[in-house]
């Protein structure tokens, strides 16, 4: 298992920075679900460079957009709220999400 002391010293010292509800999401963060989510997107990643087609696109800003980056996006999303549907997700390849 990997060391995690420097994230636990991260997250203690911006503990001590946030409003105590803030304070109670993060503790209930669970470090091993993260890294399994980031697991299989980066296995959805592989899946596609292991592929003949990347199905690169370009978004209206004329950066790529390719299918992993799709898949690997869609898994983070959905994992996310499964685990943790209180907290909103902002990624460059979602939907606007209200922060109010």
């Amino acid at each position: 298992m990997a060391d995690y002391k420097y994230i636990f010293q991260l997250r203690e010292h911006t503990n001590s920075k946030l409003s105590e509800k803030k304070q109670i999401i993060l503790k209930e963060i669970n470090l091993e679900k993260i890294i399994e989510i980031a697991r299989e997107a980066g296995e959805s990643i592989l899946d596609v460079y292991n592929s003949e087609d990347f199905g690169v696109e370009t978004k209206s800003d004329n950066s790529p957009l390719t299918k992993a980056d799709k898949a690997s996006d869609e898994i983070i999303e959905k994992r996310l709220n499964e685990f943790y549907p209180e907290i909103p997700i902002l990624s460059e390849e979602g939907k606007n999400v209200s922060f109010g």
